[in-house]
Formats: C-alpha cells, structure tokens, sequence
C-alpha cells in the first residue's frame, strides 16, 4: 500500500446550516439535536479507504458567523476543496452560497468547490429544490448533492466523493 493521501477540506456557509452535523454524522454514526454554534474553527481529521487506498481529510469546520470571515479566508487559501454548505429548508442559506463563493473563495485558486444541500429530511419542507441546487453548481462548474445529517442520506457518499474526489 502506498503512502496515504491527504485532502485539506474546508466547510464554510452560513450558520445554522449544519456544516458541523454533516461532519458529526460521518465521524461518528449519529445525530446530535440541539444546535451548538462553531466559534471561529474546529479541525477534524478522518481517515477513509477504498479498495486497500487510505485518504486522510483535513477538514476545518468554520463558523457561519461574519466576525470570523477573515480567519476563514486563511484557512480557505490551504484548502485543496472547499464545501459550500446550505439549508434547503432556508432559502436566504441558498442565495448566500453567491456570497461565499463571489466573495470570500479566491477564484485565481485551483480549489475543488462542492454545493451541499443539508437537511434533505423525510418529511422537510422544502424552500430550495434541488434543480435549483445543481444549476448554482454548474454555474461555478461544482459538484452538487443534498444530504440529511438528520437520517444519514447521502452522508457517505459525500465523504467519498471527498476522499475521491471526483
């Protein structure tokens, strides 16, 4: 086996979108329901295989809060892929995935972008549908699904497409 890869991952989007849940549900199988807020940055680091390849992510979980914008920018600058998160039950999360990726994304970079729509749940009412998700994400030439931190949906498939990435 070779000598294991390593992705730098940032997760940035507005708050309450749930960056730190997706994560959460990865790394550890499960849902967490009261909302704790990310102040300035967390780090995680996960390691994924697939077919005998390990693939170490770097993943900085970034708080949706504007105080914090500069120190993001920091981190976004590093990173290899940046995920842009959004409620798809919150419509101004939507439009804003413009102001994170117009204005805070370094677009001279050859970063990887992904558009995630969380909170896909059973029985979520929809404000975003997902056309409107995957032709934001051909707009900025980007990969895009939604997933449910809440059951899991897609939450792996993600994270392989992160490791791996497309």
């Amino acid at each position: 086996m070779e000598h294991p890869a390593l992705k730098r991952i940032i997760f940035i989007g507005d708050c309450q979108v749930g960056k730190t849940s997706i994560i959460h549900r990865y790394k550890q199988r499960t849902f967490s329901e009261p909302y704790v807020p990310t102040y300035g940055l967390d780090f995680y680091s996960l390691g994924i295989e697939r077919n005998e390849e390990i693939v170490h992510l770097q993943i900085w979980d970034s708080s949706g809060s504007p105080r914090f914008i500069n120190q993001i920018k920091n981190y976004m600058s590093n990173s290899e892929i940046i995920v842009v998160i959004y409620d798809i039950q919150n419509r101004q999360s939507f439009e804003n995935t413009i102001f994170w990726i117009e204005k805070q994304i370094d677009r001279n970079m050859q970063h990887k972008l992904f558009i995630v729509g969380n909170k896909s749940d059973p029985g979520a009412q929809e404000r975003v549908f997902w056309e409107e998700g995957s032709i934001r994400a051909k707009q900025y030439n980007a990969f895009f699904m939604e997933v449910s931190s809440k059951s899991g949906e897609n939450i792996n498939h993600l994270f392989q497409c992160l490791a791996f990435s497309i």
